[in-house]
């Protein structure tokens, strides 16, 4: 058997990470799928790094860049153990204006060439360690897109992915798109040259691909031949003019030109993964508000092996909420005598995480109207007991988070108030400011509200995914399971951002009054130690 002690990123191991790590060792030669349901304060990361390090070679995949930062943070980087994410994350060395997605060096002549200051790019210079390092640690978004593109990452033996809950959101985000024939022409002129361009600007109604292959394929050589004209433009822009000596407007036009490339580019490639998947797997409708046409993946498994199936010969998936693991094992498109799966519950003690169950009425989209002004009192009332600490109300969407903004008129709250501004902004902001307290329907997962960042949290909402969306509304039909799961993983994470180890403490108060109804109804998913954090509910 693996001596997986020896392995081990740190100078003591706990008991819980010793009897999993234990168990995926045993199976190593017998197994590929390794699931691990691991709840806050087992020490994932350290599990991850350890199957990472007996491997010949390994990915570690993570959804936020504050985790992969928290794992660099944990274990240093060194020509072993590499972390990298997209390109727009590190600046041209050649000239500060421009980042290495949209620099010069993106315009070689040839296909799979190297540009000339490789050797020296922040970017390449770092892909070129990573190709050569044991492990690789990125992110969801980079390694499918990675993937796609091909060429240089070639399989490794492990693929870990932290908080692989996310799995299936993060492939459906990677393979939707949609065609929006009066943007594309207002953007592009894409239908300029066309014979009958009237016709092409009409606005999509039908659904399902029969009624509208044909007018796909048509749009689809449209943007191959923009994006080649596009790309024709960028190298003209640059002509031998070396990066360093671009002037201003030149600066500009690149700028503006490769923003258009880029965005046409990624829609290219999104159309070519969906010729190359089942098309009755997609659903296909037409968005009446712009006339668009919207595509997207009902099931994930055909994604999931063309673009992760494939890379690595044994997988970890690890997360505190997986809950339907049958479900997730559906979901994927894996065998299940493949699997083995571990269960392990949180030591934290129970007492120092309460969750009050306050319910302030049925927050239902027939209810929610008459029930918030009862939440936005209940707020005032928990503010109040707690303005001398900081702490984070979850909303499940923007329209509740705005109307508690306005009603409760706290100078503490913070919301982003514009899409630029990101939940990273926002922290950084938290972390500098006295008592305040993050206002947000998307801070649920993946954000480490550890100790005095956050001693209480409220759960304004069961959140629940929105009916609107097609997909949600179809998989929704299909298994009411599964999209009262969606809820639950997402409860269960956000009631777990602000007690992060033994030592941390907080309390959690929940307003909805169907709060009690899901547990009861799902408990058999939910995690010993979440129940017995609950008060104020009685468990049937």
């Amino acid at each position: 058997m693996i001596d997986y002690r020896k392995h081990f990123p740190y100078d003591q191991i706990r008991p819980e990470q010793e009897e999993v790590l234990k168990q995926i060792a045993e199976h190593w030669g017998d197994k590929k799928y390794f699931i691990l349901q691991l709840d806050v304060g087992t020490g994932k990361s350290g599990i991850a790094k350890t199957v990472a390090n007996w491997s010949n070679d390994a990915f570690i995949i993570t959804e936020t860049k504050q985790l992969q930062e928290q794992y660099v943070h944990d274990f240093g980087t060194d020509k072993e153990f590499v972390s990298i994410k997209g390109k727009a994350n590190y600046q041209c060395n050649k000239n500060g204006r421009l980042n290495c997605e949209n620099g010069p060096c993106t315009l070689r002549k040839a296909a799979g060439s190297m540009p000339p200051c490789m050797n020296t790019c922040k970017y390449y210079a770092l892909r070129k360690r990573a190709l050569a390092s044991h492990t690789v640690l990125t992110s969801y978004a980079y390694i499918f897109r990675a993937f796609d593109c091909a060429g240089f990452w070639k399989p490794r033996q492990l693929m870990a992915f932290d908080e692989c809950h996310l799995i299936e959101d993060q492939l459906v985000n990677f393979a939707s798109f949609e065609i929006n024939p009066d943007e594309l022409d207002r953007t592009y002129g894409l239908f300029d040259n066309c014979e009958n361009r009237a016709k092409e600007l009409v606005p999509f109604t039908d659904t399902g691909w029969e009624q509208n292959k044909e007018r796909f394929k048509r749009v689809f050589q449209y943007i191959c031949a923009k994006r080649e004209e596009l790309w024709a433009m960028l190298q003209e822009e640059l002509g031998d003019v070396k990066p360093e000596e671009l002037d201003e407007d030149t600066l500009d036009s690149m700028n503006s030109t490769h923003k258009l490339y880029y965005k046409i580019d990624k829609l290219y490639k999104k159309m070519d993964v969906f010729f190359n998947q089942r098309k009755d797997n997609w659903i296909i409708s037409p968005n009446v508000t712009d006339g668009s046409l919207q595509f997207t993946p009902l099931f994930v498994d055909s994604l999931f092996n063309q673009f992760c199936n494939n890379w690595a010969e044994k997988f970890l998936f690890m997360s505190a909420t997986i809950l339907d693991i049958d479900g997730f094992i559906k979901d994927l498109g894996i065998n299940k005598d493949d699997c083995l799966v571990i269960k392990m519950e949180s030591t934290f003690d129970p007492n120092k995480s309460p969750i009050y169950f306050m319910p302030c009425g049925s927050m239902s989209y027939q209810n929610i109207d008459e029930s918030l002004p009862k939440a936005c009192d209940a707020v005032k009332v928990i503010l109040n007991k707690k303005k001398d600490e900081k702490g984070i109300i979850h909303t499940g969407n923007y329209k509740v988070a705005k109307t508690i903004y306005d009603n409760v008129k706290d100078s503490r709250l913070l919301m982003k108030a514009t899409e630029e501004i990101t939940n990273q902004n926002l922290i950084k902001v938290h972390e500098r400011s006295q008592n305040t307290v993050l206002l947000s329907p998307s801070m649920t997962t993946g954000v480490d509200l550890r100790d005095d960042l956050s001693r209480f949290q409220v759960i304004v909402k069961m959140p629940f995914s929105s009916l609107a969306d097609p997909r949600i509304k179809k998989k929704s039909e299909l298994s009411s399971d599964w999209y009262a799961c969606q809820m639950l993983k997402t409860l269960v994470q956000a009631c777990g951002r602000s007690t992060r180890s033994a030592e941390d403490f907080s309390s959690t108060f929940v307003l909805d009054s169907s709060f009690a109804y899901w547990i009861n109804k799902y408990k058999k998913w939910l995690p010993k130690q979440f129940l017995a954090r609950l008060r104020g509910v009685t468990l049937t």
